[in-house]
């Protein structure tokens, strides 16, 4: 229908066609088909007297989600439909991997693996792999200074002496001091991860 001044009538089962001329006056974009129809010409919903048509959209696409099974896919936000089968979604948009379910992808991408494949990696993986780097940090950092400290010292810099002999006395109390924190961190981790795949499965199973 290339004619301006014709509206189809968007209601389910009506197919009348609906002039320019039919528009309730001083009602902008707002018709009145013959089978008592009202709805607006600009988006083809039922009438909003005070809503914008971009809401109405998005209100109805949201409500057509929820009864069709519709879905975005969580990488490029493309539109997913669910017909039947499994919940383990493939987007064909962009090739990724999802479950429809609770919308988590599949955790078998390590973070360390470049940024394309660490943007799969979930944010609760994520997350504990950075914990464990941040606390392998300073153990590092420790290991760098000692062995500078030790080779100017070596080399006859005894400027540097006085940091050798500093990160001497710390190398005999830093393992005290630091590996029952790591040890700490460590085992929280070890306890909650496990624990989060079983709130994962469970609410699989329950859906």
């Amino acid at each position: 229908m290339n004619d301006p001044h014709l509206y189809y009538c968007p209601k389910p089962g009506c197919w009348r066609y609906i002039r320019s001329e039919c528009k309730i006056r001083g009602k902008k974009n707002k018709a009145q088909c013959e089978c008592g129809h009202i709805f607006c010409t600009g988006c083809a919903e039922p009438w909003h007297e005070e809503q914008a048509c971009e809401d109405v959209r998005d209100k109805g696409l949201v409500e057509f989600q929820r009864n069709n099974n519709v879905t975005y896919c969580p990488h490029c936000k493309s539109i997913i439909e669910r017909i039947e089968g499994c919940p383990h979604m493939h987007c064909a948009t962009c090739g990724r991997t999802f479950n429809l379910n609770f919308l988590t992808k599949y955790l078998k991408y390590s973070p360390a693996r470049g940024s394309a494949q660490e943007s799969q990696c979930p944010p609760e993986l994520r997350c504990m792999w950075q914990v464990v780097y941040l606390s392998l940090l300073p153990f590092f950092l420790f290991i760098i200074l000692f062995d500078n400290a030790r080779k100017s010292f070596e080399n006859g810099q005894n400027k540097w002496g006085w940091l050798w002999i500093v990160c001497g006395i710390l190398s005999m109390t830093f393992p005290i001091i630091y590996l029952p924190f790591f040890i700490i961190i460590v085992l929280i981790e070890a306890i909650a991860f496990p624990i989060y795949f079983l709130i994962v499965l469970c609410v699989v199973n329950q859906n």
